[in-house]
């Protein structure tokens, strides 16, 4: 049997991935996913969400025997999140979190790291933590652990969650935490490389 899981920022029975736009990041990883046997998804994203985009995905989603919710939602929004959760059918339970980190989906007036990216996170935990989730997985830029120069707020901010991380782990939690390196997106975009290392495709 193909098994269920979800994206954030959420998983549902399921349910859930997050951030990011439909053509960026959580779209790749909702493709993922997809492909590993997730049969629903919810897709939430901080930014307007493209409809070629969202109709694109959907598509994609849906010949991999998956279908997605995608909403506008800035899960630091406490309100909003709670009301895309309440949103999830009542016969789909959310069993996972795949969270990426807003170093990884930076806007425009975002600063890649800090109290705005670890609060959203904060939300996400506190409104998931009813569901008992099998799996609590958070993506962040590896230049903070890779201590690249010039990225000393990177670092701070990765030890951040990785202590957040640990906490969880301590408390009988489910938490893993994923650097994910430069990477050249969907639609084909560098991301910025640091001498010596390649952009993921």
């Amino acid at each position: 049997p193909r098994r269920s899981s979800d994206l954030d920022e959420l998983g549902t029975d399921g349910a859930g991935a997050d951030r990011s736009s439909a053509d960026g990041l959580a779209g790749e990883l909702a493709l993922w996913l997809a492909g590993h046997g997730a049969e629903h998804l919810v897709l939430a994203c901080r930014g307007p969400v493209n409809p070629a985009a969202r109709e694109r995905l959907t598509a994609q989603l849906a010949r991999l025997g998956a279908d997605v919710m995608i909403a506008e939602c800035d899960a630091a929004d406490r309100d909003a999140l709670a009301a895309l959760l309440a949103g999830v059918p009542a016969d789909r339970r959310v069993n996972a979190v795949l969270h990426l980190d807003r170093g990884l989906t930076p806007g425009a007036d975002d600063a890649p790291a800090g109290p705005a990216a670890l609060a959203e996170l904060a939300a996400v935990e506190a409104a998931t933590a009813p569901f008992g989730l099998s799996a609590f997985v958070v993506f962040a830029p590896a230049a903070g652990l890779l201590r690249l120069p010039g990225a000393e707020t990177d670092a701070l901010h990765h030890a951040e969650l990785e202590a957040l991380v640990q906490r969880r782990q301590q408390s009988g939690l489910p938490a893993v935490l994923v650097a994910w390196g430069p990477w050249t997106g969907a639609a084909g975009t560098p991301a910025a490389t640091p001498p010596g290392l390649a952009p993921v495709r």
